[in-house]
C-alpha cells in the first residue's frame, strides 16, 4: 500500500509537468524516472513475492478471470523469492545510484540557496542584495559575520567581535564589523548595545550555509572568506595588511605607466 500511494504521487507529479518528485530532498529527479525505474518495479516485486497465505486461511477459488490473476501472482516458494527479491533490490539500487549522482541540485533557486563563501573572494557579495544593511556594507571595509542563533561556534564569534569592535573605535574608517542573523532567526548572545553593525539576511528564501562564515569586504567587493571557523583578530590584521600592499603596489604601477604615457 506505502509504494503503491507513492507510485500514485509520482504518477501526478510527473503528469502535471512537476521538475522533481520530491524523494530525494534538494536533489532534483525527474518523476518518470522515479516512477519506472523505483516505485513500479517496487510494486511489482512486492505483489509477486509476497509470502504465501496459510493454507487454513485460503478460500474455495472458482475458475474464472481473478483465479487466473491469482494463480499468476501466486508468491514463489522461499528461495527463489530470496534470490528475486535480492535481485530486485540490487537492481533499484544500481538504478537510483547513478540518478542521484548525476542529478546535482542546482546551488541557486527561488526556494532556496546554498551559500559558499569560499567562492566569493574577488567577487561582489552575492548575497547583498538580500541583507537588510546592503547600503552600508557597499561603503568601506567590513567585516560581516553570518550566524545561525543556535551555532554554538557563532557565540564565541560574536563575542570575540563584539569585543573587537570595541577596541577599534574610533577607527571606523579603518574596518567596520557586521553580524548577520541568519534566518530562521531566535534569540542569539548579540549585547544589547553592539558595539556591532547589526543586520539579517532576508527570509525571501531558505538558506544553507556553515556557520560561522565570514567575509571581509571592501566597498563590497569579497577580498577573504572564511567557513565553520571565525578568524582572530590577528589573522584579520594580516589580511587587510596583505590587502594595503597590494593596492599600493597597483597604486605604484599606475602612476608609473601614467608617468610613462607623459614623456611621450
Amino acid at each position: 500500500m506505502c509504494f503503491s500511494a507513492f507510485s500514485a504521487i509520482t504518477l501526478y507529479k510527473a503528469v502535471t509537468g512537476a521538475d522533481s518528485c520530491g524523494c530525494f530532498g534538494s536533489v532534483h529527479v525527474n518523476p518518470w524516472i522515479t516512477l519506472f525505474a523505483i516505485d513500479l518495479p517496487a510494486v511489482i516485486a512486492l505483489a509477486v513475492f509476497r509470502p504465501r497465505r496459510h493454507p487454513e486461511l485460503s478460500v474455495a477459488e472458482s475458475k474464472d478471470l481473478w483465479t487466473s490473476l491469482q494463480s499468476f501472482l501466486t508468491p514463489l516458494s522461499s528461495a527463489p523469492r530470496f534470490a528475486m527479491t535480492a535481485f530486485l533490490t540490487i537492481a533499484i539500487l544500481g538504478i537510483s545510484a547513478p540518478i542521484l549522482a548525476l542529478n546535482e541540485p542546482p546551488q541557486v533557486t527561488t526556494h532556496y540557496e546554498v551559500l559558499e563563501p569560499k567562492t566569493w573572494v574577488g567577487k561582489e557579495l552575492p548575497i547583498l542584495e538580500h541583507i537588510d544593511i546592503a547600503e552600508s556594507l557597499k561603503k568601506g571595509t567590513w567585516l560581516v559575520l553570518l550566524y545561525h542563533y543556535d551555532c554554538p561556534d557563532c557565540v564565541w564569534a560574536i563575542l570575540m567581535y563584539e569585543q573587537m569592535a570595541r577596541d577599534l573605535e574610533g577607527n571606523e574608517d579603518f574596518l567596520q564589523i557586521a553580524l548577520i542573523a541568519v534566518p530562521p532567526y531566535g534569540h542569539a548572545p548579540v549585547s544589547e548595545n553592539s558595539p556591532c553593525t547589526l543586520g539579517q539576511l532576508a527570509e525571501t528564501k531558505e538558506w544553507f550555509v556553515t556557520t560561522p562564515a565570514v567575509a571581509l569586504l571592501t566597498d563590497g567587493k569579497v577580498k577573504s572568506a572564511w567557513e565553520e571557523k571565525a578568524p582572530d583578530f590577528d589573522t584579520i590584521i594580516q589580511n587587510l595588511t596583505k590587502l594595503q600592499k597590494t593596492a599600493e603596489k597597483s597604486r605604484f604601477f599606475v602612476n608609473k605607466s601614467l608617468n610613462t604615457v607623459s614623456l611621450y
